[in-house]
């Protein structure tokens, strides 16, 4: 099972139909290889973040089965995007089966039942084949046999996604779109709150895994010697607390509050990472390489390139603005891609491979200062910064409350 390509439109900041590819050449071919790593790059304010978002929304219209569903949010700055819906659009191998399939899916920002739905299959990348469809008139089943269509066709016709009732049917084509969905997982660059992680399932229960997140951590700091569960009472949940060595041979424990930033990241993808590495799928991360040294970030390429310690094929795909990822040696261009906003706000996608040999080329520290210096694309003006200490400032306080303004100092000259 793997993501070959994936395409939105009318969402967010991207009003066009922006797609990134997973696969070596910009064709489906029958001996198509998926790629196991692509990385976004861009400014802030670019689009990255909102492609990422793109894939939590199809993911929650995998899981929900009733008319709430998954909300869009269409380009807002000309009146007529802001009317249609979002589409959004991927193209996967599936376990076992043949061929190519293409789904795609449109949401309305007012409603949660889909403007329409469509799951296609291809022998070849060019001729496809309908296997169901649904707008807001009907659905039809042409690709599925009487009694697999049967448990689909009151449920969609109410409003659910078709994507969220494959559970229903035995057709194995959508019980594999719907577990690819439903599996994928979503990171984002934010940290949790307190000391709130998700972990993998029976994780206290398990002394491997236990022996394997301590592992994983101290590979950052040394000093983390084990991990122990405070359980809860009540209201009060349970807490996962770092024992580590003092100098006096003691061990102290530490609430993950106390822990560096690098630590807490660390702990945010370790289930993304593994649960991706151990069943497969597909996991993108935003900030993937904010805040962790960069042979962590190599280490982490390394397991997903490696047969051995991703045996299922898992993708990952990461987001960021941090332009030392581009120095990674393992990343190749192709799988280098670059976000971009023109000045009416519309985002787009663009591949370094696209950008040129010469472009393509580039690796390393040369491929790192070609992004700083705008030779890939526009980067912020550093001139307009200069100014900030002599700019009017207003401060914007809640109403009730006098506006204070001022004037920052000039700079000696």
């Amino acid at each position: 099972m793997a993501l070959l390509s994936w395409t939105i439109q009318n969402f967010k900041s991207f009003r066009d139909p922006a797609t990134l590819l997973f696969t070596r050449k910009g064709e489906l071919k029958p001996d198509a290889d998926p790629l196991k790593t692509a990385a976004l790059f861009g400014t802030n304010g670019s689009g990255k973040s909102n492609f990422l978002a793109s894939f939590r929304v199809v993911a929650g219209a995998a899981k929900a089965e009733g008319k709430e569903g998954a909300l869009a949010e269409p380009f807002l700055l000309d009146s007529v995007s802001r009317r249609k819906p979002s589409r959004f659009e991927g193209v996967l191998t599936l376990p076992g089966l043949p061929g190519f399939w293409r789904y795609s899916i449109e949401l309305s920002q007012g409603a949660g039942a889909p403007v329409s739905e469509t799951l296609e299959t291809s022998s070849d990348g060019e001729t496809w084949v309908l296997v169901f469809h649904r707008d807001r008139t009907g659905a039809k089943f042409p690709g599925l046999a009487p009694e697999e269509a049967k448990p689909l066709e009151d449920a969609a016709g109410a409003g659910a996604a078709v994507l969220s009732l494959a559970s229903r049917t035995a057709n194995p084509a959508l019980r594999a779109l719907q577990d690819f969905f439903r599996s994928m997982r979503v990171c984002s660059d934010e940290m949790p709150l307190d000391d709130a992680f998700t972990l993998p399932k029976d994780f206290f229960h398990r002394k491997e895994e236990r022996e394997s997140l301590t592992r994983y951590l101290s590979a950052m700091d040394s000093g983390v010697f084990s991990l122990m569960l405070k359980r809860g009472t009540g209201s009060v949940l349970s807490r996962l607390l770092v024992m580590r060595r003092a100098p006096d041979g003691k061990l102290y424990s530490l609430p993950i509050a106390c822990e560096s930033a690098g630590i807490r990241k660390m702990l945010t993808l370790y289930a993304t990472l593994q649960e991706t590495l151990r069943n497969g799928g597909f996991a993108a991360v935003d900030g993937l390489n904010s805040g962790l040294h960069p042979g962590i970030v190599r280490a982490i390429f390394a397991l997903f390139a490696n047969p051995e310690s991703n045996p299922k094929d898992a993708q990952l795909l990461f987001i960021s603005h941090d332009a030392t990822g581009l120095q990674e040696k393992s990343l190749e261009s192709r799988e280098v891609w670059f976000a971009k906003k023109d000045p009416c706000g519309c985002s787009s996608l663009v591949r370094l491979t696209d950008l040129g040999k010469k472009a393509a080329k580039k690796a390393g520290v040369k491929r790192e200062k070609a992004y700083l210096d705008g030779t890939f694309i526009p980067v912020p003006d550093r001139d307009a910064f200069f100014g900030l200490s002599g700019i009017e400032t207003i401060s914007l306080v809640t109403a009730g409350k006098k506006k204070e303004k001022g004037k920052g100092k000039k700079k000696d000259k």
